[in-house]
């Protein structure tokens, strides 16, 4: 790709995502996603026992800040992503 061609690219690039950035900003309602002793067990079927992949986790993100998820191997990160997004079987208890 010549140079000039590049730049054109980047540059409509840049104008789309300034658009989209416009729309966003119009329609986004802040909000605080917050969770409270979140726990999540999964039933391994082969020994008919439960085992703990979350339990009893806090936290929250407030708006404009942006909250890192750290955590060894299989420490539950993406589990804890998938219970915020409604992706995981929930079941509620008290």
């Amino acid at each position: 790709m010549k140079l000039a061609t590049m730049q054109q690219h980047q540059v409509a690039k840049d104008e789309e995502w300034a658009s989209a950035e416009q729309k966003l900003s119009h329609s986004a309602v802040p909000i605080t996603l917050s969770w409270h002793e979140l726990s999540y067990d999964i039933l391994i079927p082969t020994i008919g026992q439960t085992r703990a992949i979350l339990s009893h986790v806090s936290g929250w993100g407030k708006p404009g800040d942006m909250v890192a998820l750290l955590g060894s191997y299989e420490s539950g990160k993406t589990t804890l992503l998938n219970c915020l997004a409604g992706n995981a079987q929930m079941i509620v208890s008290q």
